[in-house]
């Protein structure tokens, strides 16, 4: 009786373990849900205002953000472990007095986020905006800045004829650009935080953008985190990429073309063959 006793006791044993191993064994930990939301891992909105202090034009701001120093691209939206290449798109609105600069990631033609400018006397009110399916809701940050606060705001107050598009479409990128590897969103806050409090530029997170324009981010969009596993990538959420355009020439600050493409022509269709 004691050795049946004794033999129950270690089949119980062998039992629990064998369940306990089966529902948080090894394959049940590669499949652990993340909710987070790429744009707060992969470009800092902080950081996209204060390199303003750096920037001399728009051109400057897109070399600025894809040059690894600065610590500000950490974007990967296509899920290959290298940073993708970020592009500004200037525009223009004329009802709001605004200059807006579209970041679009370029390997995937997704807006992420908008920075404008809106200037009010001898000062402007500055905003970076995320787009809620990078961002979440309600990602916005703002600060009231003055003309010496900033290298970029001599450009804005500066006399405007034309405005600056992307000049590297198709794959094509410019010679300074070299892909480098993605660091975790740990390291990412860190450098980016650095680069903030270096730049002294203040940049305070508001619930609502102050001035609103027709291109801006919906920030009051309600959109769910995409999926993310701890053993893969995330799904890349589909927004709207912005590339809408004000008419007009197309600033150039070196290198590229100074007029945006115009579209091919349609070809007609084919006559009717006789018989």
């Amino acid at each position: 009786m004691k050795k049946l006793t004794t033999f129950s006791g270690i089949l119980c044993v062998l039992l629990m373990a064998i369940a306990f191993s089966g529902c948080g064994g090894g394959t049940a930990a590669n499949n652990v849900v993340i909710n987070s939301y790429p744009g707060t891992e992969g470009l800092d909105l902080q950081a996209l205002g204060a390199i303003m202090s750096k920037a001399r034009n728009p051109q400057e701001l897109e070399q600025l953000i894809n040059d690894p120093s600065t610590h500000i691209n950490n974007l990967d939206l296509n899920n290959d472990n290298q940073t993708d290449f970020v592009q500004v798109t200037e525009t223009f609105e004329q009802a709001s007095n605004t200059y807006s600069y579209d970041f679009t990631d370029a390997d995937v033609n997704n807006r992420v986020a908008t920075l404008t400018v809106t200037p009010r006397g001898q000062q402007a009110i500055v905003q970076t905006v995320g787009d809620p399916a990078y961002y979440g809701q309600g990602a916005v940050y703002t600060s009231h800045m003055s003309l010496g606060d900033a290298l970029f705001l001599a450009y804005v107050f500066g006399p405007h004829t034309s405005y600056y598009a992307p000049v590297y479409m198709g794959g094509v990128r410019p010679s300074y650009y070299h892909p480098y590897g993605v660091i975790s969103a740990a390291q990412y806050q860190t450098q980016t935080q650095t680069f903030v409090t270096t730049t002294k530029v203040p940049m305070q997170k508001t619930t609502s953008p102050e001035i609103k324009t027709q291109r801006m981010p919906d920030t009051a969009k309600s959109v769910p985190p995409p999926a993310r596993t701890s053993g893969g990538g995330s799904q890349k959420p589909m927004v709207d990429t912005g590339s809408k355009q004000t008419s007009g020439p197309v600033k150039n600050f070196g290198g590229g073309s100074t007029a945006p493409k115009p579209a091919a022509p349609k070809s007609a269709p084919p006559a009717p063959r006789r018989r």
